[in-house]
């Protein structure tokens, strides 16, 4: 079963956090061990996991948006 447009974007900024938290290299979620895991876990989560790319750009700017709204 697919993720819906709202689960993928909440997990998406939890992974943000995970790699922050855990001071993690932004390819993280592009780790083939990683992805292998997470597939073993639930097959469509390997296809809705964020790259660096991602983590680095809109994720981080929507965090950046969502701090900025609450300060």
């Amino acid at each position: 079963m697919p993720f819906s447009d709202a689960e993928t974007r909440a997990i998406q900024a939890q992974a943000l956090w995970a790699q922050v938290s855990s001071k993690a290299l932004e390819t993280l979620f592009e780790d083939p061990e990683m992805l292998k895991l997470l597939g073993m876990l639930r097959k469509e989560a390997v296809n809705i996991m964020p790259t660096a790319k991602v983590l680095g750009s809109r994720l981080l700017n929507d965090a950046v948006g969502q701090v900025h709204t609450f300060y």
